[in-house]
C-alpha cells in the first residue's frame, strides 16, 4: 500500500457532553479540559449537529434546570465559538427565535391525553 497522498480529512463532531461541561462548568476538573479543547481547536474544527443542540436544550432544561432564555443565549454562545461549525445553522436560529418567541409558557413534554377515555373493553 502506497500511504504518500494527502491525508483524509477527519471531521470531529461536537459531544454535547464536553458542551455542557464547558457551560456549567461541572465538574471543575472535566470543565477546565472541556474549555481548553474548544479554545484550542483550529476555526471552524468542531461540528455542531442538530441532534447534540437539542440535547443541550434537553440536558440544560431538565437537569441544570435553567429558564429557556438562558439556554436560548448559549445556544448562541455556542454558534459564535470561532472553533464551532453548524452546517444547519439557519435552522438552529429559527429554532432559537421561536424559543424565544414562545416566552416563559412551558413546552410540552408528552402527549396530552383526553380528561375522560373510553371504558376499557371487557
Amino acid at each position: 500500500m502506497d500511504f504518500r497522498g494527502p491525508r483524509p480529512t477527519v471531521m470531529k463532531i461536537l459531544d454535547t457532553n464536553i458542551l455542557v461541561r464547558y457551560f456549567t462548568g461541572e465538574p471543575e476538573d472535566q470543565a477546565q479540559r472541556a474549555t481548553t479543547f474548544l479554545s484550542s481547536a483550529a476555526p471552524r474544527d468542531l461540528l455542531l449537529v442538530d441532534l447534540v443542540a437539542a440535547e443541550l436544550v434537553f440536558v440544560l432544561q431538565s437537569v441544570y434546570r435553567q429558564p429557556r432564555a438562558a439556554v436560548t443565549r448559549l445556544l448562541l454562545a455556542v454558534l459564535a465559538l470561532p472553533a464551532v461549525r453548524c452546517d444547519s445553522a439557519p435552522l438552529l436560529h429559527r429554532t432559537i427565535s421561536i424559543m424565544r418567541a414562545v416566552g416563559t409558557s412551558p413546552m410540552p413534554t408528552s402527549v396530552q391525553w383526553p380528561k375522560q377515555r373510553a371504558s376499557p373493553r371487557a
